[in-house]
């Protein structure tokens, strides 16, 4: 009986053994597998970084044109009441409108685009302008 006993337990402790080894092996297979799924979730991860990135950079760069296109309405809006100002006052002789833009602080361009009047003759007008007011 004692024989019996001992192949009992040789089997017995086989089989321990059999089942210890399958559960290794299924965890090995576990254990690869969350090591591929961590391998997926890195790349994921720096694509979305990637992604991320990009986005911040595009809002970065349209905050920076909106900002510009809100100076250049404020420009515009400026200069459209300096010519309500001007059309407002009546018709004024053309040296006087000058002499007033130029004293806003406007430049001769801009002046000449309200004005409607070439380069050339905004800064004759702008010189006579002063003259006459130094005289």
């Amino acid at each position: 009986m004692l024989e019996v006993t001992d192949h009992v337990f040789e089997i017995v402790s086989g089989l321990a053994l059999l089942g210890l080894c399958v559960a290794i092996y299924f965890q090995r297979l576990e254990l690869i597998r969350v090591r591929t799924m961590i391998r997926c979730e890195r790349v994921d991860r720096k694509e979305l970084e990637s992604d991320f990135a990009a986005v911040l950079s595009c809002s970065q760069t349209i905050g920076e044109r909106i900002r510009s296109q809100g100076a250049k309405q404020h420009s515009i809006l400026k200069k459209l009441d300096i010519i309500d100002q001007s059309r407002s006052t009546g018709e004024q002789q053309p040296y006087v409108q000058v002499h007033k833009l130029v004293e806003q602080g406007l430049g001769l361009e801009e002046i000449g685009e309200i004005c409607n009047l070439a380069r050339g003759e905004v800064e004759l007008l702008s010189r006579f302008a002063a003259h006459r007011t130094a005289a």
